[in-house]
């Protein structure tokens, strides 16, 4: 046991620090010379303190403030609007990626693409107008204009097949895609 009221030792029965209230004193670890304080948490659990670590922290607890905190950053980190599994949460972080990420497989066809400030960083902004625009289940945003930027005024929703046609209009300069596997100067291409 810490000798309470040596020349060294405060006396800090009653005394409360953060979440914990000093109880009785508590044996000390071998080799260390700080004073250690049997402490009730505000939650009800028993813990042992070091004086010093009583004194400095204005938070301490027995551990569940730390897990509180740590529990409610990630839920807030993570589900800040509940969607993040969502088709349009899906479609926003795809767009975002292949204009931004150089590592994304398709981030070479849209180089200088970009995505409108009012979607860029916010999601709910893209769910609303996607909603007020038509959005499906199985339909893909489609760029109106194929060399603009991603943004309201410039993207409409379009079923997965007619978006498809489009892009592979769009890439060979036809009215009508090109069949399947169909030659090129001698390099076949594949749809």
């Amino acid at each position: 046991m810490t000798r309470v009221g040596s020349s060294r030792t405060k006396d800090l029965r009653g005394q409360k620090f953060g979440k914990l209230t000093v109880l009785e004193p508590a044996e000390a670890r071998p080799n260390s010379t700080n004073a250690r304080w049997l402490c009730q948490c505000e939650c009800g659990s028993l813990c042992v303190k070091d004086s010093g670590k009583l004194k400095i922290s204005p938070n301490i607890s027995c551990g569940c403030y730390a897990r509180e905190q740590g529990i409610r950053n990630l839920v807030q980190a993570t589900r800040k609007h509940g969607l993040c599994g969502h088709p349009l949460h899906k479609a926003w972080t795809r767009m975002k990626s292949r204009c931004y990420c150089p590592s994304d497989h398709a981030h070479r066809f849209y180089i200088g693409r970009q995505v409108c400030a009012e979607w860029k960083d916010d999601f709910m902004a893209f769910f609303t107008w996607s909603m007020q625009h038509g959005w499906e289940h199985g339909f893909e945003i489609d760029r109106v204009e194929n060399t603009g930027d991603y943004s309201p005024d410039n993207c409409q929703w379009l079923p997965k097949s007619e978006h498809h046609s489009k892009t592979a209009t769009e890439q060979t300069g036809s009215k009508r895609p090109r069949p399947a596997n169909t030659r090129v100067a001698n390099r076949t291409v594949l749809q």
